[in-house]
């Protein structure tokens, strides 16, 4: 039973990860075209119309936190860094 579960979540998880750096760079584009930020009302009506979903856009984000392209504060949504919104 556990193998089948693992395998059903591998096989659910693997386009995600396929397409992350396409979404990642669609997700970037997209916030820096919103003032670098992006409150989480924004994000529940822009994203999906652009093809990204909220359950893939919360795994490019936690990607980005190790490389400091995202503000950890008390922001409601997703704020980039300097480094971030300046695309270094």
């Amino acid at each position: 039973m556990l193998l089948r579960v693992f395998a059903a979540a591998t096989l659910i998880a693997t386009p995600l990860i396929a397409n992350q750096p396409e979404r990642a760079d669609l997700l970037m584009k997209l916030i820096r075209a919103n003032g670098c930020q992006m409150t989480s009302v924004e994000a529940d009506e822009i994203l999906p119309q652009r093809g990204s979903p909220m359950d893939e856009t919360r795994i490019v984000f936690l990607s980005w936190i190790p490389d400091g392209l995202v503000e950890m504060h008390e922001f409601e949504g997703i704020k980039l860094s300097d480094k971030g919104c300046q695309g270094a």
